[in-house]
């Protein structure tokens, strides 16, 4: 039969095999972690780079804009026309929003209950093609406004 402390080593020996392992696979969790929190430093950092370049992109157009809008090739002239009726649709918008503000307010201060109901036209809805017609017949409207 074998010796109690032939036993004993070679369990000693069968624990240290398993804790070398165990540290083994330990180190590769951990410098998979590593890698996965340095790829993921480097994916935020990229984005914030991409970032600034869209921002930059944004300062020159807007620059642009402003100090040149009736210069340069068709390509831009169209894209400063199409911020120039988006301006104007907003004029519109915003005061369409301060009216309706203000006859809420007016009638919340008369206790008058206000219902709102979109006109009816008679027209049915219209395709969705239609969408750039508008456009195109509000800004021929509005040309000499900008």
């Amino acid at each position: 039969m074998a010796d109690i402390n032939e036993v004993k080593e070679k369990a000693k020996g069968a624990i240290e095999n398993v804790a070398e392992i165990t540290r083994g696979f330990a180190e590769k969790v951990a410098d998979t972690a590593k890698f996965a929190a340095k790829s993921t430093k480097l994916t935020v950092d990229i984005s914030a780079e991409k970032d600034g370049i869209r921002r930059a992109y944004s300062e020159i157009g807007k620059h642009y804009y402003e100090t040149r809008k009736g210069e340069g090739d068709e390509i831009l002239k169209g894209l400063c026309d199409k911020i120039s009726l988006a301006k104007l649709n907003i004029e519109k918008l915003e005061a369409e929003r301060s009216e309706l503000k203000d006859l809420i307010r007016r009638a919340k201060e008369a206790d008058i209950e206000i219902v709102l109901e979109e006109p009816d036209s008679g027209e049915t809805e219209k395709p969705a093609d239609s969408e750039s017609e508008h456009k195109t017949e509000y800004r021929d409207q509005y040309r000499d406004h900008y």
